[in-house]
């Protein structure tokens, strides 16, 4: 785990996060022939977790969980090939919003398509300021051995709250195995 980054404005109230998953479709040549694009559908993910790092819930591109989470918590949608202009997938927290029993959120990138990270070309996860889109943290998904990693998580503190870049692997997009996961890194 890195050191805490705050995610508290000068006034010491939390800031709107955007977390955005981007990457770009790979260009494939056949010999002289025009360039094949390849897609490739990553998918960015939250944890909701308790004080005891246990997920109480899991939001996805598939389950964005809008109703139980509105003005909350935000998943843009699933992108399925990547290559926009800007993120291809986002979450945006607005934590003064948060619950009291909302103590952490995780996010983990996902590979889908049998695609190893290593292949997708400029393939990032960048943590900004949701209003002034400055850069707390840029994680690359170059190095990612498996199909999903929890690659920062966000903790309510004594202030309010932090941000971590974590590189914790997890071998499903699952509660239980998030939870163990979290627990064997000692998050």
């Amino acid at each position: 785990m890195s050191e805490e980054l705050s995610l508290n404005t000068v006034d010491g109230k939390p800031i709107k996060m955007m977390v955005g998953l981007a990457w770009d479709p790979n260009e494939e040549k056949w010999g002289n022939l025009d360039t094949n694009i390849k897609v490739h559908n990553l998918d960015l993910s939250c944890a909701v977790l308790t004080e005891s790092m246990q997920v109480k819930d899991l939001i996805t591109p598939d389950n964005p969980m809008r109703d139980a989470y509105k003005d909350k918590i935000f998943h843009a949608g699933d992108n399925l090939s990547g290559g926009a202009d800007f993120e291809d997938e986002e979450i945006r927290v607005d934590f003064s919003r948060l619950d009291d029993d909302i103590h952490g959120l995780a996010f983990v990138v996902s590979a889908n398509n049998k695609i190893k990270f290593e292949n997708v070309k400029n393939g990032e996860c960048a943590f900004n300021n949701a209003q002034t889109l400055h850069s707390f943290l840029t994680v690359s998904l170059d190095d990612i051995p498996g199909q999903h990693r929890i690659v920062g998580i966000a903790k309510r503190t004594k202030s309010g709250w932090a941000l971590q870049e974590a590189k914790v692997d997890v071998n499903a997009l699952d509660e239980y195995i998030i939870e163990k996961a979290l627990g064997e890194a000692a998050v």
